[in-house]
C-alpha cells in the first residue's frame, strides 16, 4: 500500500477506498456512511482489512472454516479486482 498502491470497494450506497496519502496510510468512505481515518502503521490498516471483509468472506465460505492464510488470499483477489464477488 506504499506509494502507488491502494484498494476500495464500490457499491449502491457508497464506497471505501484505502491508500498512501501524505506518508500515511488512509480510509477515506463516501456515500451514506463517509469516514476519514488515518492508520498509524500498516498492521493497524490490515486488522481494518480484516474485518472489513469478514462478511463476504462468511458469504462465500457457507459453513466451512476457512484456514486464515486462504481468507488472505481472498481479500487479496477482491482488492486487485476492487469487488467481492
Amino acid at each position: 500500500m506504499k506509494p502507488g498502491g491502494s484498494c476500495g470497494t464500490s457499491h449502491k450506497e457508497g464506497s471505501t477506498n484505502s491508500y498512501w496519502r501524505h506518508g500515511k496510510l488512509v480510509r477515506f468512505d463516501y456515500g451514506d456512511d463517509p469516514d476519514f481515518t488515518e492508520y498509524e502503521d500498516e498492521a493497524e490498516l490490515l486488522q481494518n482489512v480484516w474485518l472489513f471483509y469478514q462478511f463476504d468472506v462468511k458469504r462465500h465460505a457457507g459453513r466451512r472454516e476457512l484456514p486464515e492464510l486462504d481468507i488472505w488470499k481472498l481479500i487479496l483477489r477482491w482488492m486487485s479486482t476492487s469487488s467481492p464477488a
